[in-house]
């Protein structure tokens, strides 16, 4: 079983946090603990190295009180020796930065690169044979961090896969294998009022491309130590295609010229006055993806905006997104039919991240897309269709709809006005309802009828679970507000 250390000057601290005594701190081959400004000189060590030393002189005749002394010296100098390289006493303030191990060895270590900046590194961790003797397993479980819905997933594994990912795409259906480019992937049918998910495990994931995900099933990525993304993981929707792992879709279709389609919703309400309503939880246990926009009864290019994807992201050590890092699990804009409504935004997704410390720089999102515009249709036959609405983005901006379709149908002069795609939910701002159509709008001669715009999707869910003794160090640009949750560490 891994189990976590720490040293200190005068011996090695039990889970309640009392020293117990050893003769000197014990160290692991593995990645090591220290805290900020920690020594093994502290003034607060000297009177009981001292007194541990005159304790041994005592034991001495006072004839010999040269001798006594000569020995209480060494011993000083020998405890000072024993003491370099100490950790943390039990109540400092701790620091994480990414530890790897420096090079492939014959245990089956995996090179991963690098040891950080030369910064203090993460928690001294065990990893020795079992102890019967026999030799432990290259795929052991890793007893630090559980993981959120671990019950249906699994736990994290040390498998000792390293792999570092470039531009690529990942279907969840098809791809999910032991051989995948991820990793070792597993796919998980859904727990109850949760969705399938494929589950990849590694012991090291460095993203420095766009990782495209699709399929039906969500991604769930398991790293026992490691997590760092400098490129891209996207499980947004695209238009009426859905994200990997959305998990809600309207049942019916808008069927009158005086409807306005919904957008889809998930962590709040979607646009519209039909809108459904909100479901699944802050910590997003089970894991779930986003909500397909309300669409039309005209025709394929008609369709609701997709819901984004699920993704949880869960390491044993430090996830770190880069500066140039995202993650994306954003609603797809809402079609537009000719002479119909538009079709509602898709919602945005589920992001999950968990580590004992976690680092954004980059661009989390999970946006929710903008509603179609509204089309036209006149007696002279005429018939033209609205914009499609945005797909929700990175960033903070909420995607706009679809302008509604102007200046059509009139025999003689006027104008009319198509109802434009109401805009998605972004940051703070809730999604628009679509705008109804004006059927007139100054038209002279003959008739025209515009119709409605879509309205636009809501804002999914992002969670991050991080330990007790570290925060996020949430610097870059997250849309939604995340909320925030102690992960399971053991």
């Amino acid at each position: 079983m891994l189990r976590i250390h720490e040293t200190s000057c005068s011996g090695e601290s039990d889970e309640r946090g009392k020293l117990l005594p050893s003769p000197a701190p014990q160290r692991s081959a593995g990645a090591s603990a220290r805290a900020r400004g920690a020594t093994c000189d502290r003034a607060s060590d000297v009177p009981l190295l001292v007194a541990r030393a005159v304790g041994i002189g005592q034991s001495f005749a006072t004839s010999r009180r040269l001798l006594r002394q000569h020995r209480m010296r060494c011993s000083l100098l020998v405890f000072v020796m024993l003491c370099t390289g100490c950790g943390p006493l039990v109540g400092e303030d701790w620091e994480y930065t990414l530890a790897r191990p420096d090079a492939a060895g014959t245990d089956g270590s995996a090179d991963l690169g690098d040891e950080g900046d030369g910064g203090p590194s993460s928690p001294t961790i065990d990893a020795s044979a079992p102890v019967d003797g026999s030799q432990q397993d290259v795929a052991t479980d890793f007893h630090g961090l559980v993981p959120s819905n671990g019950a249906t997933f699994g736990q994290l594994v040390d498998n000792g896969i390293a792999r570092t990912i470039g531009d690529a795409t990942f279907d969840t259906s098809a791809d999910c294998s032991s051989t995948s480019a991820i990793g070792d992937c597993v796919p998980v049918s859904a727990p109850a009022d949760g969705i399938d998910a494929c589950v990849c495990r590694v012991t090291a994931l460095t993203v420095i491309g766009t990782l495209s995900v699709t399929g039906s099933r969500a991604l769930a990525i398991f790293a026992a130590r490691t997590l760092r993304i400098d490129g891209k993981i996207d499980v947004s929707a695209k238009a009426d295609k859905s994200g990997a792992g959305a998990s809600r879709m309207y049942t019916d279709l808008v069927t009158s010229s005086t409807m306005i389609a919904a957008g889809g919703s998930f962590g709040v309400v979607g646009g519209g006055p039909g809108a459904a309503f909100v479901y699944g939880t802050d910590s997003l246990v089970p894991l779930l993806g986003g909500m397909d926009g309300q669409s039309t009864n005209d025709g394929p290019t008609s369709q609701g905006g997709g819901g984004g994807g699920a993704l949880q992201l869960s390491a044993g050590e430090q996830i770190e997104l880069g500066s140039a890092g995202v993650l994306a699990a954003n609603g797809g804009g809402g079609g537009a039919g000719p002479a119909a409504n538009g079709a509602g935004g898709g919602s945005g997704g589920g992001i999950l991240v968990e580590a004992p410390a976690v680092a954004v720089l980059g661009s989390i999102s999970a946006n929710g897309g903008g509603g179609g515009g509204g089309g036209s249709n006149s007696a002279s036959g005429q018939r033209a269709s609205g914009g499609p609405g945005a797909d929700g983005a990175p960033g903070k901006s909420p995607a706009p709809g679809g302008p509604g379709n102007n200046g059509h149908g009139c025999q003689l002069f006027g104008y009319t006005t198509g109802g434009s795609g109401g805009a998605g939910s972004a940051a703070v701002r809730n999604a628009e309802a679509g705008v109804v159509g004006s059927e007139i709008s100054g038209c002279t001669g003959g008739w025209v009828n515009t119709s409605n715009g879509g309205s636009g999707g809501a804002v999914g869910r992002i969670r991050i679970n991080t330990s007790t003794q570290s925060t996020c160090a949430c610097t870059g640009g997250i849309s939604p507000a995340p909320s925030f949750g102690i992960a399971d560490i053991r």
